[in-house]
């Protein structure tokens, strides 16, 4: 093979200059070269760049013998020409002008993300790619950038509370070849970060709603503020690269304590809290037995960790049983309120509705013998015997 220096001649247009960049560890071999170089390989009559320590080829590879050269303009094999006419650069393979990009281009009055004029030529260090202005955008030349991400998607939200800043679960974007822009548009102010990790404890690019760059690997995150009127939905779209998808947050169609939602279940306050219409019982044990510790941790606010975090067999805890059983209002995820819950419930009885003046046991646990306790005559919380017979009334977190 013999390796010559590509010269860059006028035709229309002069080509822009071209600089490569040089970093230690991307050089070629076969022939030795850095990273950006560009030659002309006279064996297969094609224009190669050294591209992350890769002779790659700018063109199809021509195993034909060598011509003469090329006219129209007329220049001998290897020179290169921007085709101000078709917005491309085009080489001579020694018989005839080929283009070293999609033909003809878009062309306009030049390139952004850097500024450049039609016919430049740069070499992108964080693709590890020679891309040339073709009058509108940076076009790549001499292999592919895959700006597609793998799949992704945001989880939509629902029963949301009117007028609330809502943000989305964290995605990792990948299978992109190097950075690609991001956008975001759509109702409810929507707005990204980019971070670092999966629970974006070190962010990138803090909340923005301008065009950003995101690089592979990187995570993304969006916000945005639901509607100010009930069961109404804000959609936001992002934009990644080539891919853009949705994300919606609605409103619920209860905003008001002791509204009926749609499903049936009434809204108990504490943005999403909702509770049966109903009471599960009268008459039913924390427990069948007492002198263990059944919860571990305890909480005195989240019943659904209680729930989850309870040791031994259900058939064993009566109450809980009751709510993890129930098929109610079309939901199959109610759990025993924690103390704290149940006194939001004791709080807006009136507007909720179907409360007596008994006792409510809580899902908060206070030692091996007692658990907590709510009498909705009077409001107060105690604890008694895990074996007493109190009500129960069963809550869960959103429609």
């Amino acid at each position: 093979m013999r390796k010559i220096k590509l010269n860059l001649i006028a035709c229309l247009i002069l080509i822009g200059t071209f600089f490569p960049i040089a970093p230690t560890w991307a050089q070629c071999t076969n022939p030795n070269g850095i990273e950006g170089e560009l030659i002309y390989n006279s064996d297969f009559r094609v224009p190669q760049a050294c591209l992350n320590g890769i002779w790659m080829a700018m063109a199809s590879q021509n195993s034909n013998p060598s011509g003469t050269g090329c006219s129209g303009p007329l220049t001998t094999e290897g020179n290169i020409i921007f085709n101000q006419d078709h917005h491309v650069p085009q080489y001579c393979d020694g018989y005839a002008w080929i283009p070293l990009g999609p033909y003809p281009g878009t062309g306009g009055l030049g390139c952004a993300s850097p500024t450049g004029l039609e016919g430049d030529w740069i070499y992108n260090a964080d693709c590890k790619i020679i891309q040339y202005c073709d009058g509108q955008d940076w076009i790549g030349s001499g292999r592919e950038i895959d700006t597609t991400p793998s799949p992704f998607s945001f989880t939509d939200q629902n029963s949301v509370t009117t007028s609330t800043l809502i943000t989305s679960n964290i995605v990792q974007i990948a299978g992109i070849d190097c950075n690609v822009p991001v956008t975001i548009s759509g109702s409810g102010s929507p707005e990204y970060r980019i971070c670092n990790d999966g629970t974006c404890s070190s962010v990138s690019q803090s909340w923005i709603n301008s065009s950003g760059i995101i690089n592979n690997g990187q995570y993304l995150q969006l916000r945005l503020t639901s509607h100010t009127n009930s069961n109404t939905e804000n959609l936001s779209n992002v934009t990644v690269g080539m891919t853009t998808e949705n994300w919606g947050v609605t409103t619920t169609s209860c905003p008001d304590i002791g509204d009926v939602c749609s499903d049936g279940s009434i809204f108990a306050g504490d943005t999403n809290l909702y509770v049966t219409d109903v009471n599960q019982s009268t008459a039913s044990r924390w427990k069948n037995s007492s002198g263990t510790n059944d919860i571990n941790p305890d909480s005195n606010s989240n019943g659904q960790s209680n729930h989850d975090n309870r040791l031994g067999i259900l058939s064993d805890f009566p109450a809980f049983s009751l709510c993890e059983s129930l098929n109610r209002h079309t939901n199959t995820d109610w759990y025993l309120p924690a103390k704290d819950e149940l006194n939001i419930l004791y709080t807006n009885k009136a507007a909720i509705g179907g409360f007596t003046a008994d006792v409510y046991w809580s899902s908060t646990e206070d030692n091996i013998n007692n658990s907590w306790f709510q009498f909705f005559g009077n409001g107060n919380q105690s604890v008694d015997p895990k074996t007493s017979f109190y009500d129960v009334r069963c809550v869960r977190r959103n429609l």
